[in-house]
């Protein structure tokens, strides 16, 4: 019904506008599935069976990996905890301030000391993070694993 409504009010030129968009979007919801799995199924070498040892060397670099995040994320957290318990022990100080012009420059203060921190922390976690993964490639080096591709670590490292 409301379908019906909108197109009695629009002009000719607008439904055949609407036509050719409903047909594009059908198509490439159509055309997007079909070109992915043709890609995968171009590139059958990249899926080879790894002996049971090569494995395990891979789980083990991996738990190495996941663990060194985890460790990171929990500095990560801590620091950030500390960061934003000090700007609000320090705002609440700044805004005692009786005159304002040295209340401004004091929230102005606390401001700009917790986005060094915030930066500070996401650095640091970051930094660790990329040495996680730098240790872990050469780890599967060693185990024999071939280099992951550009898409591939990229499509891992986005979900961080």
């Amino acid at each position: 019904m409301l379908c019906s409504f909108i197109f009695s009010t629009l002009s000719p030129m607008h439904h055949s506008f609407i036509q050719r968009t409903i047909a594009l979007l059908v198509g490439s919801a159509i055309l997007v599935p079909a070109v992915a799995l043709a890609y995968n199924n171009d590139n059958p070498q990249r899926i080879r069976n790894r002996s049971p040892q090569s494995q395990e060397c891979v789980q083990k670099a991996i738990d190495v990996r996941e663990q060194a995040i985890l460790s990171a994320y929990g500095v990560f957290s801590a620091d950030m905890l500390k960061a934003f318990q000090g700007r609000r022990s320090a705002l609440q100080v700044a805004w005692g301030n009786e005159y304002l012009a040295q209340r401004k420059a004091a929230i102005k203060s606390v401001w700009n000391a917790f986005n060094q921190a915030k930066k500070a922390a996401q650095k640091g976690f970051k930094v660790a993070r990329e040495s996680a993964w730098q240790a872990f490639r050469a780890a599967a080096r060693t185990c024999g694993t071939p280099k992951l591709d550009q898409d591939q670590e990229s499509r891992m490292t986005e979900e961080l």
